[in-house]
């Protein structure tokens, strides 16, 4: 499967994801573990495909799961435009 071509008609196409800031201080003040991957990673796409498939497999809400695949379209994207500063991370 190809996840950054793959369509799903029937869900919402205006994806707007969850706020990263507002995650991040919601963990902060609650002492929850959080991880972050940027899209400078060069392993971030890949990451987030493997992601989505287990997402989808255990049967999350596909809303959900078509959240994960539009965050990998724009991670492609931005690697495609910043080649020069995407790397494999250290």
């Amino acid at each position: 499967m190809n996840l950054l071509t793959a369509q799903s008609p029937k869900l919402k196409t205006n994806i707007m994801p969850k706020n990263p800031v507002q995650i991040i201080n919601e963990c902060r003040k609650s002492g929850e573990p959080t991880f972050t991957i940027r899209a400078k990673d060069r392993a971030s796409v890949v990451a987030l495909e493997a992601y989505f498939l287990m997402v989808q497999e255990a049967g999350s809400n596909p809303e959900f799961a078509e959240e994960i695949r539009h965050i990998a379209n724009e991670f492609h994207l931005w690697q495609s435009k910043n080649q020069e500063t995407t790397r494999m991370p250290d």
